[in-house]
């Protein structure tokens, strides 16, 4: 796990909401705190799916919506004079990308914001215990070539 910030809100939060930058990622959950509170449970509505007969290719996985389908959405929530006082999304790498990586972990990416700035953090979740580091060492290192590939420049946060 590693914790990174953001040196730029508005360029980070473009990337994030305004391209297709984050695209690989499937939403579990999000917070946005504003005027009010809102919270996207990102799990797939299998009954709405399936009526409208909506596929992988729609963006909806087995469990999480795609991060492609929701941004337009959370975009709309968010966007106006004034930034929300709080965020944070829960994303997970879509599994044909995680299965690049290695098998039988879940990537997930924590992205908060509060009053010190954006933060960025990687987690791996594990099907089974393991005393074995080396798919989080992949994964902090994956993720920070990932940002800088997307034109996103980073702090380490000391944690």
């Amino acid at each position: 796990m590693e914790s990174l910030l953001a040196k730029n809100k508005i360029a980070f939060m473009s990337g994030l909401l305004s391209t297709d930058a984050f695209d690989s990622f499937l939403l579990q959950e999000a917070v946005i705190k504003m005027a009010a509170t809102y919270t996207i449970d990102g799990q797939v509505n299998s009954d709405f799916v399936s009526a409208g007969s909506l596929t992988e290719e729609d963006g909806y996985s087995d469990r999480f919506i795609a991060w492609s389908v929701i941004r337009p959405h959370v975009r709309d929530i968010i966007k106006g004079k004034t930034a929300p006082t709080f965020f944070r999304f829960t994303l997970q790498l879509k599994p044909e990308y995680a299965a690049k990586l290695t098998e039988g972990y879940s990537f997930l990416l924590n992205i908060r914001l509060d009053a010190s700035g954006i933060h960025i953090i990687s987690g791996v979740s594990m099907e089974s215990f393991t005393l074995d580091k080396s798919a989080d060492a992949l994964w902090d290192k994956t993720m920070e070539k990932f940002l800088l590939s997307k034109g996103i420049d980073f702090d380490m946060e000391h944690t």
